[in-house]
């Protein structure tokens, strides 16, 4: 659809189009009305603004998940269009089959998969991949890891929970944080304090004995009752936007969006661990005999929003060392990260 679109339209029409071009296709979508519907629709317009297929020339995306249908004007890139879908289109017979053809990594299988997941996402946690996806990264992280320092000059960093790729040059990046302006400061602190909340005691590793925890669940109103914490506390002092200041609800989409994105926050559902978005006929064992990481309940499931483990890394915590010779009566202060 985007394809044949005008170069700016306004996000409603935008929206009428993609409901219209569903029903051509024969897919349907789920009630963009609702506040499920409008939140999915949102994630799938900030995915095509992350990839610069749409541009929010006047306004943003997610005004559409104001409670009065918030309005923007928004210019498409139809070249970039063009070539975004990662399926055949030629091959394709209708609307799902191509999604499911998106799907599919082909005869790579599960290489072509996770390697896809390393470059296009922040933080790859282990319950998103099946048990022959995981067992692929086990054995072969290292020199994978080597592979994508000398290709790209990412830097692979490997925790039991998953694997995130750095760039530490920060020529790949598309997202930042730590980032500037109103909504980064407050993704930032947010995190922050909710890892100092609900950071699990005694997290391990299966392979020792532990329990692997990839995500906690996020108790209902701390998100709300943490942001206004940090309103009273920095957004005066601070300068964030008078529009955020005064509307909770907008201030929480959008530092939830970034969270999203980064990967440090996520909505509680089916994984790809558990059969989720499995392309028909795709292999999701690892071979015979082969062991693989459990990550049953490594978060919870039902409803909800869910801290997950990569959220850590952006807290901190101070640590005061003893009088050194340095001076008789000072004490040393470092900071350091989690």
């Amino acid at each position: 659809m985007l394809v044949t679109a005008p170069e700016q339209m306004l996000l409603s029409h935008l929206v009428a189009e993609i409901r219209a071009a569903a029903a051509d296709a024969g897919i349907e979508l789920e009630e963009t009305g609702r506040a499920a519907g409008k939140r999915t629709l949102v994630a799938a317009l900030r995915q095509l603004v992350n990839w610069d297929v749409l541009i929010e020339t006047e306004g943003h995306v997610t005004a559409l998940a104001q409670e009065a249908g918030g309005e923007a004007l928004i210019t498409v890139d139809r070249e970039l269009a063009r070539v975004v879908v990662a399926g055949p289109l030629s091959q394709a017979r209708t609307g799902a089959d191509l999604v499911r053809r998106a799907a599919d990594p082909g005869f790579g299988g599960p290489r072509t998969y996770v390697r896809r997941m390393l470059v296009e996402t922040p933080v790859v946690h282990l319950d998103e991949l099946t048990d022959a996806e995981r067992d692929w990264l086990r054995t072969r992280q290292r020199r994978e890891a080597q592979a994508f320092s000398e290709l790209l000059g990412l830097e692979m960093e490997i925790r039991a929970e998953g694997v995130a790729l750095v760039d530490p040059e920060e020529e790949l990046t598309d997202l930042h944080l730590p980032g500037t302006g109103t909504v980064a400061q407050a993704a930032l602190l947010l995190a922050e304090r909710l890892v100092e909340r609900l950071r699990p005691q005694e997290p391990g590793h299966p392979a020792t004995g532990g329990t692997l925890i990839i995500g906690v669940a996020v108790p209902d109103g701390l998100l709300d009752e943490v942001l206004a914490e940090l309103i009273t506390e920095y957004g005066q002092r601070s300068n964030w936007q008078r529009g955020y200041l005064e509307d909770l609800p907008s201030l929480r989409e959008a530092v939830l969006d970034l969270l999203v994105r980064m990967r440090l926050m996520a909505r509680a559902g089916w994984l790809r661990a558990e059969g989720e978005g499995l392309p028909e006929g795709y292999v999701d064992e690892a071979l015979e005999g082969r062991t693989v990481t459990d990550v049953r309940g490594a978060r919870p499931s039902g409803e909800g929003w869910v801290l997950l483990a990569a959220a850590a890394r952006y807290a901190t915590q101070i640590t005061v060392r003893p009088a050194t010779s340095v001076g008789k009566d000072t004490d040393v202060q470092e900071e350091l990260p989690l």
